[in-house]
């Protein structure tokens, strides 16, 4: 799992190539910004933000953006507060006096993925995954309600065991579970949790 702060992995819109400069066969960087509003002007746009704070416009050459099929073939969703995910997202300049933007040309609308949470969020959340995967899955970690350590996976009265959903946090007793996932969040966080696993194996 990167970590979302890197800028070489995700680099903010003033960091991105620039269009003219040919992109590598296979995605190597993402462009990650919160969406602020969905509309068109001549063509489907949406105006995000990314993590530097830089308000943007993302143009979509394949068409009514309202209607692109991601790569799971379920239709996207693009929400107010929700993060864009552009692989290999390049910046077009388009002149004196014209604001720069990101242009996701025809075929690629389906490489896109919108994850259901801020982007301040997501980072939070991906730095969770980042820290869980170090230790290869059977470090020593604690329950994500109570706290109490144990084995992720392990045997006896210390195992710890993983949320099906996203497979990320863990808990100790259905109760904790429960608890988790009502109390403190985790209901809204597994949907995201599981998009950034999809994205990031």
């Amino acid at each position: 799992m990167p970590n979302f702060t890197n800028p070489q992995t995700f680099p903010t819109f003033a960091e991105l190539p620039p269009s003219s400069t040919p992109s590598p066969p296979t995605p190597s960087w993402f462009l990650l910004a919160q969406i602020k509003e969905n509309m068109t002007i001549t063509k489907p746009t949406l105006v995000v933000r990314d993590r530097s704070g830089t308000d943007f416009a993302v143009t979509f050459d394949d068409g009514d953006h309202h209607g692109l099929d991601g790569s799971d073939g379920t239709k996207l969703r693009f929400r107010k507060g929700h993060t864009l995910v552009v692989p290999r997202a390049a910046r077009t300049d388009r002149g004196e006096g014209k604001k720069a933007l990101v242009r996701v040309s025809e075929g690629r609308g389906r490489e896109v993925r919108v994850l259901p949470a801020s982007l301040e969020r997501v980072v939070g959340l991906g730095a969770l995954v980042d820290e869980e995967e170090e230790g290869g899955g059977e470090k020593k970690k604690g329950c994500a309600a109570c706290g109490k350590e144990g084995e992720v996976e392990g045997e006896g009265e210390r195992k710890l065991m993983r949320c099906t959903g996203c497979g990320v946090v863990a808990y100790c007793s259905k109760e904790c579970q429960v608890r988790g996932w009502n109390e403190m969040g985790h209901k809204a966080d597994c949907k995201v949790l599981k998009g950034i696993r999809e994205i990031w194996p």
